[in-house]
């Protein structure tokens, strides 16, 4: 029973805890050269959009031979679509903003 109320009392009187900010919602990543906590996470989503869009474009090459005409037909949830650049006569697709990956 005493713990009970200590829980209770812990609790009601912790001060609030600081809320978790929203994430930033960008239509473009943030540039490689801007500061390191801001640029990092939106380069790692143009990695992940990046993958999933070329294993998107390799199975539909398996399936029906030929590269699709955009890659928006594919169906992807993509963070930043409008980053990717895609060449539908080589199959490819790369970012304007990380042109290394």
């Amino acid at each position: 029973m005493s713990r009970i109320w200590l829980l209770l009392g812990l609790l009601l009187g912790c001060p609030e805890s600081k809320k978790a900010e929203a994430p930033v919602e960008r239509a473009q990543p943030s540039a490689p050269e801007s500061p390191l906590h801001m640029s990092k996470p939106d380069e790692v989503r143009v990695q992940l959009d990046l993958s999933a869009a070329r294993s998107a474009i390799q199975q539909k090459i398996q399936i029906e031979g030929a590269a699709p005409p955009t890659i928006d037909g594919l169906g992807l949830r993509l963070h930043y679509p409008s980053d990717l650049i895609y060449d539908p006569a080589a199959g490819t697709v790369r970012s304007r903003t990380y042109p290394q990956h």
